[in-house]
């Protein structure tokens, strides 16, 4: 979702991409607990768009999946749009001018041209979601992750060793 977002704020002609982008960056400053807390009242069993029919099943993975993708969207969308804008306009304005289709212009140009942004902006929300504690307390009802099992160790067993085996 944030190189969509990012390759069409960066290489679209886009109405209102001011407001777009700052639309965007909102998740950045919540708390994943909010987030998991928002969603719990707007998909939770008695939230308000599973009562007007829209039902996903939010606690476990789903849930945890779906707030750490918003969590993360922020991060990945601005590292994507740094590198969007440091991709040579020249190699599109060529393929434009040879009459190359818009599917070939970005397997050849643009993911050429982004894989090391996208390779950092993957690796980045990676270690956001596998080192958060937040959301996954919040939606993830019994499924287990790795924050949560090193708090269960350390504060609720009083299991410092453990806590250190499973945190490394």
């Amino acid at each position: 979702f944030g190189f969509v977002f990012a390759y069409s704020l960066s290489r679209k002609q886009v109405p209102g991409k001011g407001f777009l982008r700052y639309t965007g960056m909102i998740p950045i400053f919540a708390p994943t607990m909010l987030l998991g807390i928002s969603l719990i009242y707007l998909f939770g069993n008695k939230g308000i768009l599973t009562g007007l029919g829209l039902v996903i099943p939010l606690y476990g993975a789903t849930g945890i999946i779906l707030a750490e993708s918003i969590y993360c969207f922020p991060v990945a969308t601005t590292i994507l749009m740094v590198a969007f804008s440091a991709a040579d306009n020249r190699l599109y304005e060529a393929a434009e001018s040879l009459g190359t289709s818009a599917w070939r212009k970005m397997r050849t140009i643009t993911i050429p041209s982004v894989k090391y942004g996208l390779l950092s902006a993957i690796f980045v929300c990676f270690t956001y979601s596998f080192t958060d504690f937040g959301a996954p307390s919040v939606v993830g009802g019994n499924y287990n992750v790795l924050a949560t099992d090193v708090y269960k160790q350390v504060v609720g067993q009083q299991n410092f060793n453990m806590g250190a085996v499973v945190g490394i």
